[in-house]
C-alpha cells in the first residue's frame, strides 16, 4: 500500500508542476477548471470570493492543497478507479505555414463522396487528387452551397480539454477531447487517435499535455491533408468534459477570464449542433476579419502620407485594403468638403483611388463637415438625375417625363424643365436670344413686381446667352467653360477632367496633341502673346532710358556739377543732356528735339536740317 501511495503522490506532483509549467507557457490559454476530491477546489474559492464562487484554479492554490485521499491511504487508486481528477482546457492556436488557408463549402460530389463513407473530409484528399484540390485557387463564391474557396490568414483555436486522473503519467494518459469551430467530429477522432498514438511511442512516465499541444499546433492542419484548403463538411466537434456543462459553456467561461471575442464567439459556435456549413463559414470569417483587426491594431505601421510610424489604433483601414493615418485621411477630407469637390476624396494611393465609404468618411470628420458631405452627395446625385426638375415657383424636385414636362409636388405647377415656362404642349422651346426678346414684351405691360421678375430672368437669360457663345462644356459632366487665354488643355473646375477646347473630347493630357489632330496653341493665341511681348519690351525700354536719364543727373550732382537738363516739349518729361550732343531724344514719349531752341524734330531727316551752318549748334559744351 505503501508503494502504491508512494506512486500515487508522485503522479500528484508532476500533475501540478505540470500545470505550472503550462500556465507559464500558454498564459490566459490554459485554465484548470475543477478539481475533484480536493480539499482546495471549495476551500481556496471561499477564502478568496465566497463559498459560491466558481474561479478557476492555479497551479498555486494546487501546490498549497492538502494531499489527496488516496495519497494518505485513505482510499486505494491504483487502477484509477478513485481518487483525485483535474479537469483542465487548453486553447491551441494554429501556424499556418504558407501564410494563409482557403476554405471550401461542400458541392455535391464533396457531399456523395461524405455520404459514401469516404475518410477525408478535407480539400487535398489523397484519393481524389483532381477533385477538391483542383479548385483550391478559384475566386471565392458567396453562393450558398457553391464550391467556392476563401481564404482566411487566422483559424479558430482548437480547445483541448483535459483530465488528469490519478495513474497519470505514470501509467495512464489523461483524457483528451478535442473541438473547434472548423473542426468535424471525425477529423477530432482522428487527432485524438493520433494524440494516442503519441504518448504510446513517448511512454508511461512523462508529461505529455505540452507535447500534445505543440504536436496540435504545428502537425495537425498537415494530419487532415489540409495544408492548403479545407473542406467543411460534417458537423462541428462538440465534446462534454464535465457532466452537465458543454464544452461552449466552458469556452465562454475561459473566453470571459481572459480569451479575445473572436474565440469566445468561435468556441461558442463550435458547440452548436446541426449547424450548417455555411454558417460555419460565415463565423469563420468574421474570426478572421476579427483577429486582421486584432493583429493590425496592435502593431506598428507607417503612414504613407505623412510617414510617420504609429500604431495600428491610429490607422484607418479602408474597404480597398489600404490603411492611412486617421489625421491625413480627415485633413485631405476636410478641405475636399470644404471646397465642394468631394469626387476627389479618394484613397490616397495613386493606384487605386477607390472612394472613401460614408462609414470611413463619418469616422474622420466632424459632425458638420459630414452633415455638409451628404447635402453635397445628395445634390450632385439629383444634379446627375436625367429625369431630375426643380419648380422655378418654389423651387421644390420635381420629375419630368420624356417630353420635359414636370408637375411639381408641392405647388402642383406644372412646367417645361427646358425653359422653367408653364407646359407648352406641342411647342419646341425657342433659343436665348428669342427667348430674350419674348421676355422684353412681357414686361412692357407687366406689373412692378412682375417686371421685377422678368428683369431677373432677362439676366439670367443675357448669361446663358453669353456662355453659349463664350464657352463650352466639359465632355464629362457637362459644366460650361470659358476659355480666358493659354493652350487648348482644359481643365473642368466641377469634375477635374481634362479635355481639349478645339475638338471638345476628354483627353489624358498633352499626348493627345502630340499626334497632330489638334493643336495646343492657337495662331492668334500666339499673336497676342507676340504683341504683348512687344509692349512689354518697349515698356522694358523706356523703363531702362528713365533709369539712364536719372543716373546722368545724380552723376553730375555727386561729381559737383550742375546738371544739364530740360523738359521735354512733347510730354513736359525731365530729360538729362549726356555729353555735348543737342540732339534730344526723350526717355518717356521717344520724341526728338533740340537742347537749345526745344524745338520738336518730327519726320525723317529732321535733325539734319535742323543743325547747320543756318540753324542751332548740334554739338556744344552747354
Amino acid at each position: 500500500m505503501g508503494s502504491a501511495a508512494d506512486d500515487l503522490l508522485a503522479d500528484w506532483q508532476q500533475q501540478v508542476d505540470e500545470v505550472q509549467a503550462l500556465e507559464a507557457i500558454f498564459g490566459d490559454d490554459f485554465r484548470v477548471l475543477a478539481a475533484d476530491g480536493l480539499a482546495c477546489s471549495t476551500a481556496a474559492q471561499e477564502d478568496a470570493t465566497g463559498p459560491t464562487a466558481s474561479q478557476p484554479l492555479d497551479a498555486t492554490a494546487l501546490a498549497a492543497a492538502e494531499r489527496p485521499p488516496c495519497c494518505s491511504g485513505e482510499a486505494s487508486s491504483s487502477s484509477g478507479g478513485g481518487g483525485w481528477a483535474l479537469d483542465c482546457s487548453l486553447l491551441v492556436r494554429l501556424d499556418l505555414h504558407s501564410g494563409s488557408l482557403r476554405l471550401r463549402l461542400p458541392d455535391a460530389a464533396g457531399a456523395s463522396r461524405a455520404a459514401g463513407g469516404e475518410a477525408g473530409c478535407c480539400g487535398s484528399s489523397s484519393s481524389e487528387p483532381g477533385d477538391a484540390g483542383s479548385d483550391a485557387h478559384q475566386p471565392c463564391s458567396s453562393g450558398r452551397g457553391s464550391a467556392g474557396s476563401y481564404a482566411v490568414q487566422y483559424l479558430p483555436p482548437i480547445c483541448m480539454q483535459l483530465r488528469l486522473v490519478p495513474s497519470y503519467p505514470s501509467q495512464q494518459p489523461p483524457e483528451v477531447s478535442l473541438s473547434a469551430l472548423w473542426l468535424s467530429t471525425s477529423q477530432a477522432a482522428q487527432l485524438e487517435l493520433q494524440l494516442a498514438a503519441l504518448w504510446h511511442e513517448q511512454g508511461p512516465g512523462a508529461p505529455v499535455c505540452y507535447s500534445w499541444a505543440d504536436w496540435l499546433q504545428s502537425s495537425a492542419l498537415q494530419h487532415l491533408g489540409a495544408t492548403d484548403t479545407l473542406l467543411l463538411e460534417g458537423q462541428p466537434s462538440s465534446q462534454l468534459l464535465l457532466e452537465g456543462q458543454p464544452s461552449s459553456q466552458l469556452l465562454g467561461e475561459q473566453a470571459s477570464s481572459g480569451s479575445s471575442a473572436a474565440d469566445a464567439d468561435a468556441a461558442v459556435g463550435a458547440a452548436e449542433e446541426e449547424e450548417s456549413p455555411e454558417d460555419r463559414l460565415l463565423k469563420l470569417l468574421r474570426y478572421n476579419a476579427l483577429e486582421e483587426h486584432r493583429t493590425f491594431a496592435e502593431g506598428m505601421h507607417t503612414c504613407g502620407v505623412c510617414l510617420e510610424e504609429q500604431r495600428g489604433t491610429a490607422f484607418v483601414r479602408l474597404d480597398c485594403r489600404h490603411a492611412w493615418c486617421q489625421g491625413c485621411l480627415a485633413a485631405a477630407a476636410r478641405i475636399h468638403v470644404a471646397e465642394g469637390s468631394i469626387e476627389q476624396i479618394k484613397c490616397p494611393n495613386p493606384q487605386c483611388g477607390a472612394p472613401l465609404s460614408p462609414t470611413v468618411l463619418q469616422r474622420v470628420l466632424s459632425p458638420d463637415d459630414f452633415s455638409r458631405w451628404e447635402q453635397l452627395t445628395l445634390q450632385r446625385t439629383l444634379d446627375t438625375m436625367p429625369d431630375a426638375a426643380y419648380c422655378p415657383r418654389c423651387s421644390t424636385l420635381s420629375i419630368e417625363d420624356e417630353d420635359s414636362c414636370a408637375q411639381c409636388p408641392k405647388c402642383l405647377f406644372v412646367f417645361c424643365s427646358l425653359c422653367n415656362e408653364g407646359w407648352h404642349p406641342g411647342t419646341q422651346c425657342v433659343s436665348a436670344e428669342t427667348k430674350l426678346a419674348m421676355l422684353r414684351r412681357k414686361m412692357e405691360g407687366g406689373s412692378r413686381a412682375a417686371i421685377e421678375d422678368l428683369r431677373r430672368q432677362e439676366q439670367d437669360l443675357l448669361s446663358l446667352a453669353q456662355i453659349e457663345k463664350m464657352a463650352k462644356k466639359c465632355p464629362r459632366c457637362g459644366m460650361a467653360t470659358q476659355k480666358a487665354e493659354g493652350c487648348n488643355k482644359m481643365s473642368c473646375g466641377g469634375c477635374g477632367a481634362y479635355w481639349c477646347w478645339r475638338c471638345g473630347k476628354e483627353i489624358d493630357g498633352y499626348r493627345h496633341f502630340r499626334s497632330g489632330e489638334c493643336i495646343l496653341f492657337d495662331e492668334a493665341e500666339i499673336l497676342r502673346w507676340e504683341a504683348q511681348w512687344e509692349e512689354m519690351q518697349a515698356a522694358a525700354r523706356v523703363m531702362a532710358a528713365g533709369m539712364r536719364n536719372e543716373f546722368v543727373g545724380e552723376t553730375a550732382t555727386r561729381q559737383g556739377r550742375r546738371p544739364r537738363g530740360c523738359f521735354c516739349p512733347n510730354c513736359g518729361q525731365l530729360n538729362h543732356k549726356m555729353g555735348n550732343n543737342n540732339h534730344m531724344s526723350c526717355w518717356s514719349c521717344t520724341s526728338h528735339f533740340c537742347y537749345l531752341c526745344r524745338a520738336v524734330l518730327r519726320g525723317k531727316g529732321a535733325g539734319g536740317s535742323h543743325f547747320g551752318p543756318r540753324g542751332c549748334k548740334q554739338h556744344s559744351a552747354d
